[in-house]
């Protein structure tokens, strides 16, 4: 890109989606196709519940191994991401009367529902000023947007298609574009966005909403803004100096003119 391009990625949940609308979508997904043949919305939220954990408590872990095994690279990981998946689809298989299981099991493969459950869900998952706060920023010259996120690439596009956002995008980043988890200290995850979007760090504005991609962008070298909505828990991002933080996307436009004008 020309030097006078710059970049502006975001994270998505906890900047651009909140995650509860995120689940309840997940959760209806569900109850669509589990209700139909009998089975109890009570029982599916126990069901759902219960496979989110396990699945979220076994990612969590994918991660963390990325860092400790020394003989971790992304093959390795997208093999085991993939086996995680998968036992997710069979638990929730397994609930399902044996009459029905061949009907339901195509319709619970991730690389299906992850889509699925957020393009057509029927809840809103972005923040109330997130869309009116894009219009506003997308009107500036010489900056191209991007989402990047701990999740899939169809779990992005799911959410981008689900609020009419795919012009407003250049790249949407998953775990599976770029082959690494996005917490992990080797920083894969943010060298491969590089590559991708076809910049260098200095030309990259990153809204995230932890410490560690804060740490991690800045390393690189990237601007990084904190969007803090835990409003009642502001004691984890004080002690970190010279961390801009936000509490919503509307005050996000006076500080990218800020980095664009310096």
């Amino acid at each position: 890109m020309p030097e006078s391009h710059w970049d502006l990625v975001f994270d998505l949940h906890g900047v651009l989606a909140d995650v509860n609308a995120v689940d309840l979508n997940y959760l209806k997904y569900l109850e669509n196709i589990l209700e139909p043949i009998g089975m109890k919305r009570e029982k599916i939220v126990e069901i759902h519940e219960f496979a989110f954990m396990n699945w979220i408590t076994e990612i969590t872990q994918l991660s963390n191994d990325y860092d400790k095994n020394e003989n971790t690279n992304s093959e390795v990981f997208m093999k085991k991401y993939t086996l995680v998946d998968a036992k997710w689809e069979k638990f929730i298989l397994n609930t399902v009367p044996s009459k029905h299981k061949i009907a339901i099991k195509p319709l619970l493969k991730t690389s299906l529902v992850e889509y699925e459950a957020l393009a057509k869900g029927p809840y809103p998952i972005l923040y109330p000023e997130v869309k009116s706060a894009l219009t506003e920023i997308v009107k500036i010259d010489l900056l191209r947007m991007h989402v990047a996120s701990s999740a899939s690439s169809r779990h992005v596009k799911g959410a981008v298609v689900r609020h009419n956002l795919e012009d407003f995008f250049h790249e949407l980043i998953g775990y599976d574009t770029v082959k690494a988890p996005k917490k992990a200290r080797s920083a894969d995850y943010f060298t491969r966005i590089l590559e991708i979007i076809d910049t260098v760090p200095e030309r990259i504005i990153f809204v995230g909403d932890s410490i560690e991609e804060a740490n991690l962008t800045t390393q690189f070298g990237m601007k990084f803004v904190l969007v803090w909505r835990k409003k009642n828990s502001e004691s984890e991002v004080i002690q970190k100096d010279n961390l801009i933080i936000i509490d919503n996307l509307t005050a996000l436009l006076p500080v990218i003119k800020t980095f664009l004008n310096s």
